[in-house]
């Protein structure tokens, strides 16, 4: 798609965030209730995390000052791993987080006991196996650094579901 875009408007910048922080949003109902911190994947394995906050900033001054032709552009955030968040979410509730390694066989069932259709778990799970093969690591000619560090966006996440 990314190709296709890049090739049919005048211009375009593609942002490729890689991992987001406040994915631990999609696990926190778990956490929450279970004490448990699901990773699809290797727990150990550090990954650039990016906050939401930090892509649209980017966005905006893209908006506002255009790049001169289309290209695609790597957002690094700060490395962390899942285990990392998982320790960052401890913290702030000051309550014991279990992080479990889901076996990738696993992954799609668990998928669709979280509540995910069929389709989407397999998308997802492909998408983890995807990223597992280091298939989706950073690889613009041209990146920009994001800074928001996770305790930031988990205390921001944590304080929106005490609201919700």
């Amino acid at each position: 798609m990314e190709q296709a875009l890049l090739s049919a408007t005048p211009l375009v910048t593609a942002l490729r965030p890689g991992h987001f922080q406040e994915k631990l949003q999609d696990v926190l109902p778990v956490v929450l209730e279970e004490g448990v911190y699901p990773v699809f994947g290797a727990a150990d394995e550090p990954k650039p995390m990016v906050a939401t906050k930090d892509i649209g900033v980017f966005a905006a001054r893209n908006l506002m000052i255009p790049p001169a032709s289309s290209e695609p552009v790597d957002i690094i955030g700060p490395s962390y791993t899942e285990r990392d968040v998982a320790g960052v979410i401890a913290e702030q509730l000051h309550e014991e987080v279990a992080v479990i390694e889901i076996p990738e066989e696993a992954w799609e069932a668990e998928l669709e006991r979280a509540g995910f259709s069929t389709g989407v778990a397999h998308s997802l799970a492909q998408m983890y196996r995807a990223d597992s093969d280091g298939l989706l690591a950073p690889c613009a000619s041209k990146s920009i650094s994001a800074t928001t560090a996770l305790p930031e966006t988990v205390g921001t996440v944590l304080q929106k579901w005490k609201d919700a």
